[in-house]
């Protein structure tokens, strides 16, 4: 098999990837004939942690992918961005794998109101994961990693099944991760959300 296309992700498990690194490794695809695609699901969240312009971003690419409901609050929805050949050939594999819809505009128009009104409340997001993470490791329960809108929370295996009993009791539900869980911040959760949520983890840990 001959490799043509570099898959690039951005941000990854939250982490968002410098812009160096991006150049660095797609400078090298290029120069080799292979092009890049960036899975940008959270495309923007990365835009705001490096602090960069969207086309910057999206230049070390030849396509990305952008989600409009992960962050930006759309109800579903996903772009492909390229150059028209790369996109005509997109929807013609699109067609053949039966994908498609008809009559989207009303979700084509809540995707542009995302990305006209919600880009810069990413970063109350990515504020309140900052508080959230600094709530848990107050507690001195486990490892805490923040990464953009992700908070990783990694406490004792025994704590993982009581822990959500206890949080679901007071109204948050928390996945079933392990060993780490990791904990989403988004425009629905606001910040009496947010408290409501930091207290359920201190009262559990303070109960012990």
């Amino acid at each position: 098999a001959r490799t043509r296309l570099l898959c690039l992700e951005n941000t990854v498990g939250g982490r968002a990837i410098g812009m160096d690194k991006l150049r660095e490794v797609s400078t090298l695809a290029r120069a080799q004939g292979i092009q890049v695609h960036l899975d940008g699901a959270r495309f923007f969240n990365a835009v705001r942690a490096l602090n960069c312009e969207p086309e910057e971003l999206g230049g070390v690419a030849d396509t990305v992918s952008v989600c409009l409901s992960k962050g930006l609050g759309a109800p579903a929805g996903s772009v492909l961005v390229g150059d028209t050949a790369s996109i005509g050939q997109a929807r013609r594999h699109r067609k053949i794998l039966g994908g498609g819809m008809r009559q989207s505009g009303v979700l084509a128009a809540a995707g542009l109101y995302a990305l006209e009104h919600n880009i810069k409340s990413l970063d109350d997001d990515h504020r309140r994961a900052e508080r959230l993470g600094e709530g848990l490791r107050a507690l001195d329960a486990g490892r805490v990693r923040v990464c953009t809108n992700m908070v990783y929370f990694t406490p004792a295996a025994e704590h993982l099944v009581p822990l959500g009993a206890h949080m679901a009791k007071n109204g948050i539900l928390i996945g079933g991760q392990s060993p780490a869980i990791r904990l989403v911040l988004h425009r629905d959760v606001d910040d009496g959300g947010l408290d409501q949520a930091i207290e359920g983890f201190r009262s559990y840990f303070r109960a012990l």
